[in-house]
């Protein structure tokens, strides 16, 4: 997976015009690589992608530049530039690691030939691939809830809500709607996910290291830390949108299935994670659809590097595939 080659088109409109890539002012970067543990890696090849002003208007071309990093981790890589650059590596036994490069187009932001600061100087963390293993993975599924007021269990395994409201059998995720419809005073929901076994739960993540790489959530589940309940409100008319959570989450790690022997430590648990936040629909639905992308490794091992060739989940549509570890 090419992250370093993917670029979102966002013009810097104040720097569009008809003119060719000798006239795109120069962005020098230094690009250190490190590992997990904040080493430098030496030896690796880094790309880093310019988009220069092309031929004719509004137009533009691509020029790849690469290198070795040094000793120290690092490599100078060098173009003229109208837009952001992208640096990414993706060297053997380590997975994909890329992003943007921001431009500082405030006044100050560049001479009459460079782009400041000269150089730039960033870091791309690389995540080695260690022991994937086969999931069930799922992207963005979607779930309408069979009715409001009550608790509603979802099967992640069977991706559906357990019986008698569909074909699952554990609930492992229960979902309680609370959806309110007042003419005066607008309409407001609560939505409710918590668990059916002691010890079940989920850690929201707020912020992520390495966020950069494939590998972009952590690869092993903690054993504490587990929240028992997330809670969603939100309030709306014909005239206001829904309001977003307080705090956005990046993503989640949670536990489900939990047995708990006689003296009541942890027996067994299968553990996953769910990347990105809940998304939820009140304002289109009679109650409510969840979307979510989730990953759950059935191995009772809290690993949770997933292997992209071995998803458990057989034949999803392609806008279900998941594409990331």
């Amino acid at each position: 997976m090419k992250i370093y080659l993917l670029h979102s088109f966002t013009v810097i409109g104040a720097l569009l015009c008809v003119c060719s890539a000798a006239d795109d002012p120069k962005a020098n970067i230094e690009v250190t690589l490190v590992d997990e543990a904040l080493a430098p890696l030496r030896g690796l090849e880094v790309v880093a992608v310019f988009p220069q002003s092309g031929k004719e208007w509004a137009t533009y071309k691509f020029v790849k530049q690469s290198g070795q990093t040094n000793a120290e981790g690092m490599v100078r890589l060098s173009a003229r530039t109208l837009l952001k650059p992208t640096i990414g590596a993706e060297p053997p036994n380590y997975y994909a690691s890329g992003r943007e490069v921001k431009l500082n187009v405030a006044e100050g932001g560049r001479n009459e030939d460079e782009w400041l600061p000269s150089p730039m100087r960033e870091r791309l963390l690389l995540k080695r691939i260690i022991k994937p293993v086969p999931m069930y993975a799922v992207a963005k599924w979607p779930v309408v809830l069979p009715g409001k007021d009550a608790p509603f269990g979802f099967d992640l395994e069977k991706r559906d809500w357990v019986s008698p409201d569909g074909a699952g059998v554990k609930a492992d995720l229960v979902f309680t709607l609370e959806k309110k419809e007042d003419n005066v005073l607008g309409n407001s929901a609560t939505l409710r996910i918590s668990f059916s076994n002691p010890n079940d739960g989920l850690i929201p993540l707020y912020e992520l290291s390495g966020a950069e790489s494939e590998l972009k959530l952590p690869r092993i589940a903690p054993v504490e830390g587990y929240e028992a309940e997330r809670k969603f409100t939100t309030d709306w008319s014909a005239t206001r949108l829904p309001a977003a959570p307080i705090r956005t989450a990046a993503g989640y790690l949670y536990r489900v299935r939990t047995v708990l022997d006689e003296k009541g430590q942890m027996k067994n648990s299968w553990y996953g994670k769910i990347d990105g936040e809940f998304g939820w629909d009140v304002s289109n639905f009679p109650t409510a659809q969840v979307t979510f992308t989730y990953y759950l490794n059935p191995d009772s091992t809290p690993n949770l590097e997933f292997d992209r060739k071995r998803n458990l989940f057989a034949e999803l549509p392609d806008e279900h595939l998941v594409k990331v570890p």
